[in-house]
């Protein structure tokens, strides 16, 4: 860039022509435009950039522990919907066992390999039928005020 030679305006050419101008023809051009710029203030204005200085750590004070807390009810959700998943599967297994004449030793053995060491089970025989219930804590239950647990059942006709 290069300074205009001819006319004493003080303006500069190029592709750029706001950028590296003197201080004083800036001022002046603010001044005859009737713009004040950012670092004149004249005495009891304040600016729109001072009355809302501090607004965006304000709003996020506000709005992040609300976030926190939906991805924590989000996250506990997905976590129940798993392990109702993970009971119902093991509850299954189970009672595909007990239907084909295991003992039930075994058929808690097979719903605790599915559901985890942590799960209960539960096996009812009938005389046709063989009920199995399995119940399986969630993880992140904390946030009720009794532990969240999770239950999935089957039935089976047992084979003769």
């Amino acid at each position: 860039m290069r300074r205009d030679a001819g006319k004493g305006t003080g303006t500069w050419r190029g592709s750029r022509p706001w950028a590296l101008r003197p201080r004083e023809v800036c001022s002046r051009e603010v001044r005859s435009r009737g713009v004040r710029s950012r670092g004149v203030r004249s005495r009891g204005v304040r600016s729109r950039d001072d009355q809302e200085r501090g607004a965006v750590t304000a709003e996020l004070a506000v709005a992040l522990p609300v976030v926190v807390l939906v991805l924590v009810v989000v996250l506990t959700l997905a976590a129940a919907a798993g392990a109702q998943m993970r009971s119902a599967d093991a509850a299954r297994a189970a009672a595909r066992a007990a239907a084909i004449g295991e003992d039930d030793a075994t058929v808690r053995a097979t719903a605790l390999r599915v559901a985890g060491d942590d799960a209960t089970v539960g096996v009812v025989r009938g005389d046709p039928w063989v009920e199995v219930r399995v119940t399986t804590p969630v993880v992140g239950g904390w946030l009720s005020s009794s532990p969240l647990r999770a239950s999935g059942e089957a039935v089976a006709w047992v084979e003769p």
